[in-house]
């Protein structure tokens, strides 16, 4: 957002943006190969390339809003899955959306089924030709194969009656806590929302997390002509209650190479010959814990089961 503020053509935004520049440049050049054991902390403390100015006031709000979770964290990320992202031209090229958002995703491919929601489960069991799953109602399941689509720590209790081990290592994934705030208070904006960029960050040095707001009627086409919506993270400035039109408290995963080992052994579960218990979520993807790396665990499991994808 520094180049759409008003001081634009200051010395500090014009610094800060040719270190942006040649930041997103070179990235793209480092071996990844060489840096497998270094976290992106440790990355950015030894690259010759790194802007502290353009580190803290840009590249560490942009990515502690990307992953949900503090500074700190960031830099205990394993540094290859960091710059992978940052590689693959994000800052430049945008990011895909789905024609009809999420909720027109979801009511496809739940179409044709039963869903049953409100449901407590208890524990998740297999036996030798099927897997049950059993309720804290004491309703009972029985499936030739469950696909479990849920954060770590809430699939591990799900585990612990049979499979200890497995689930200690989804406990042991940990996770961070946010709140988002879906509102129409305009004056959260240090200046007419109208002329500054879709997503904006507020930073605080004697903060861990920035925060960053969204106008969704320039992010989504869907209500570009509707009244003004803002969809805050992180919200440090008091948004006005009578504005607020839904407000969350989300959970993410957060990477670190010890967590690695757990996801690696997640896996190795999943490729045991009578497996019958999977595991989906971002966390699994081989990268930042975002929604294509839903998709891509959610093909996996697909093709597992014999599902061949049309691409």
């Amino acid at each position: 957002s520094f180049l759409n503020s008003p001081k634009r053509l200051s010395h500090s935004n014009i610094s800060l943006g040719i270190a942006a520049l040649k930041f997103f440049y070179a990235i793209k050049k480092v071996n990844t190969s060489e840096i497998e054991a270094l976290t992106f902390g440790e990355f950015l403390s030894q690259w010759p390339h790194t802007n502290a100015n353009f580190i803290n006031q840009v590249l560490m709000p942009m990515l502690s809003t990307i992953c949900t979770c503090d500074y700190d964290s960031i830099k205990q990320y394993p540094a290859k899955i960091i710059i992978d992202y940052l590689a693959c031209g994000v800052a430049e090229e945008g990011v895909w959306k789905a024609t009809h958002g999420v909720a027109d995703i979801v009511n496809r491919i739940t179409k044709g089924y039963e869903i049953k929601t409100h449901s407590q489960i208890d524990k998740i069991t297999q036996n030798e030709n099927t897997v049950e799953l059993s309720l804290n109602d004491g309703e009972h399941y029985q499936f030739d194969h469950i696909v479990v689509a849920t954060q770590p720590q809430h699939a591990g209790p799900m585990l612990e009656t049979q499979h200890k081990e497995l689930a200690n290592h989804l406990n042991d994934i940990p996770f961070a806590i946010s709140e988002m705030v879906v509102h129409r208070d305009h004056t959260i904006y240090p200046q007419p929302w109208q002329e500054l960029s879709p997503v904006c960050y507020s930073v605080d040095k004697d903060q861990q997390r920035p925060m960053a707001t969204v106008c969704l009627n320039k992010s989504m086409p869907t209500v570009k002509d509707c009244l003004p919506v803002f969809q805050t993270w992180h919200p440090t400035a008091e948004i006005k209650s009578s504005e607020v039109l839904a407000s969350i408290t989300f959970e993410r995963p957060i990477i670190n190479h010890s967590v690695l080992k757990h996801i690696e052994a997640i896996k190795f579960s999943m490729a045991e010959a009578d497996n019958r218990i999977w595991f989906c979520g971002s966390y699994l993807g081989e990268g930042v814990p975002l929604l294509e790396g839903g998709v891509r665990s959610a093909l996996s499991i697909a093709n597992s089961l014999g599902v061949k994808t049309p691409w």
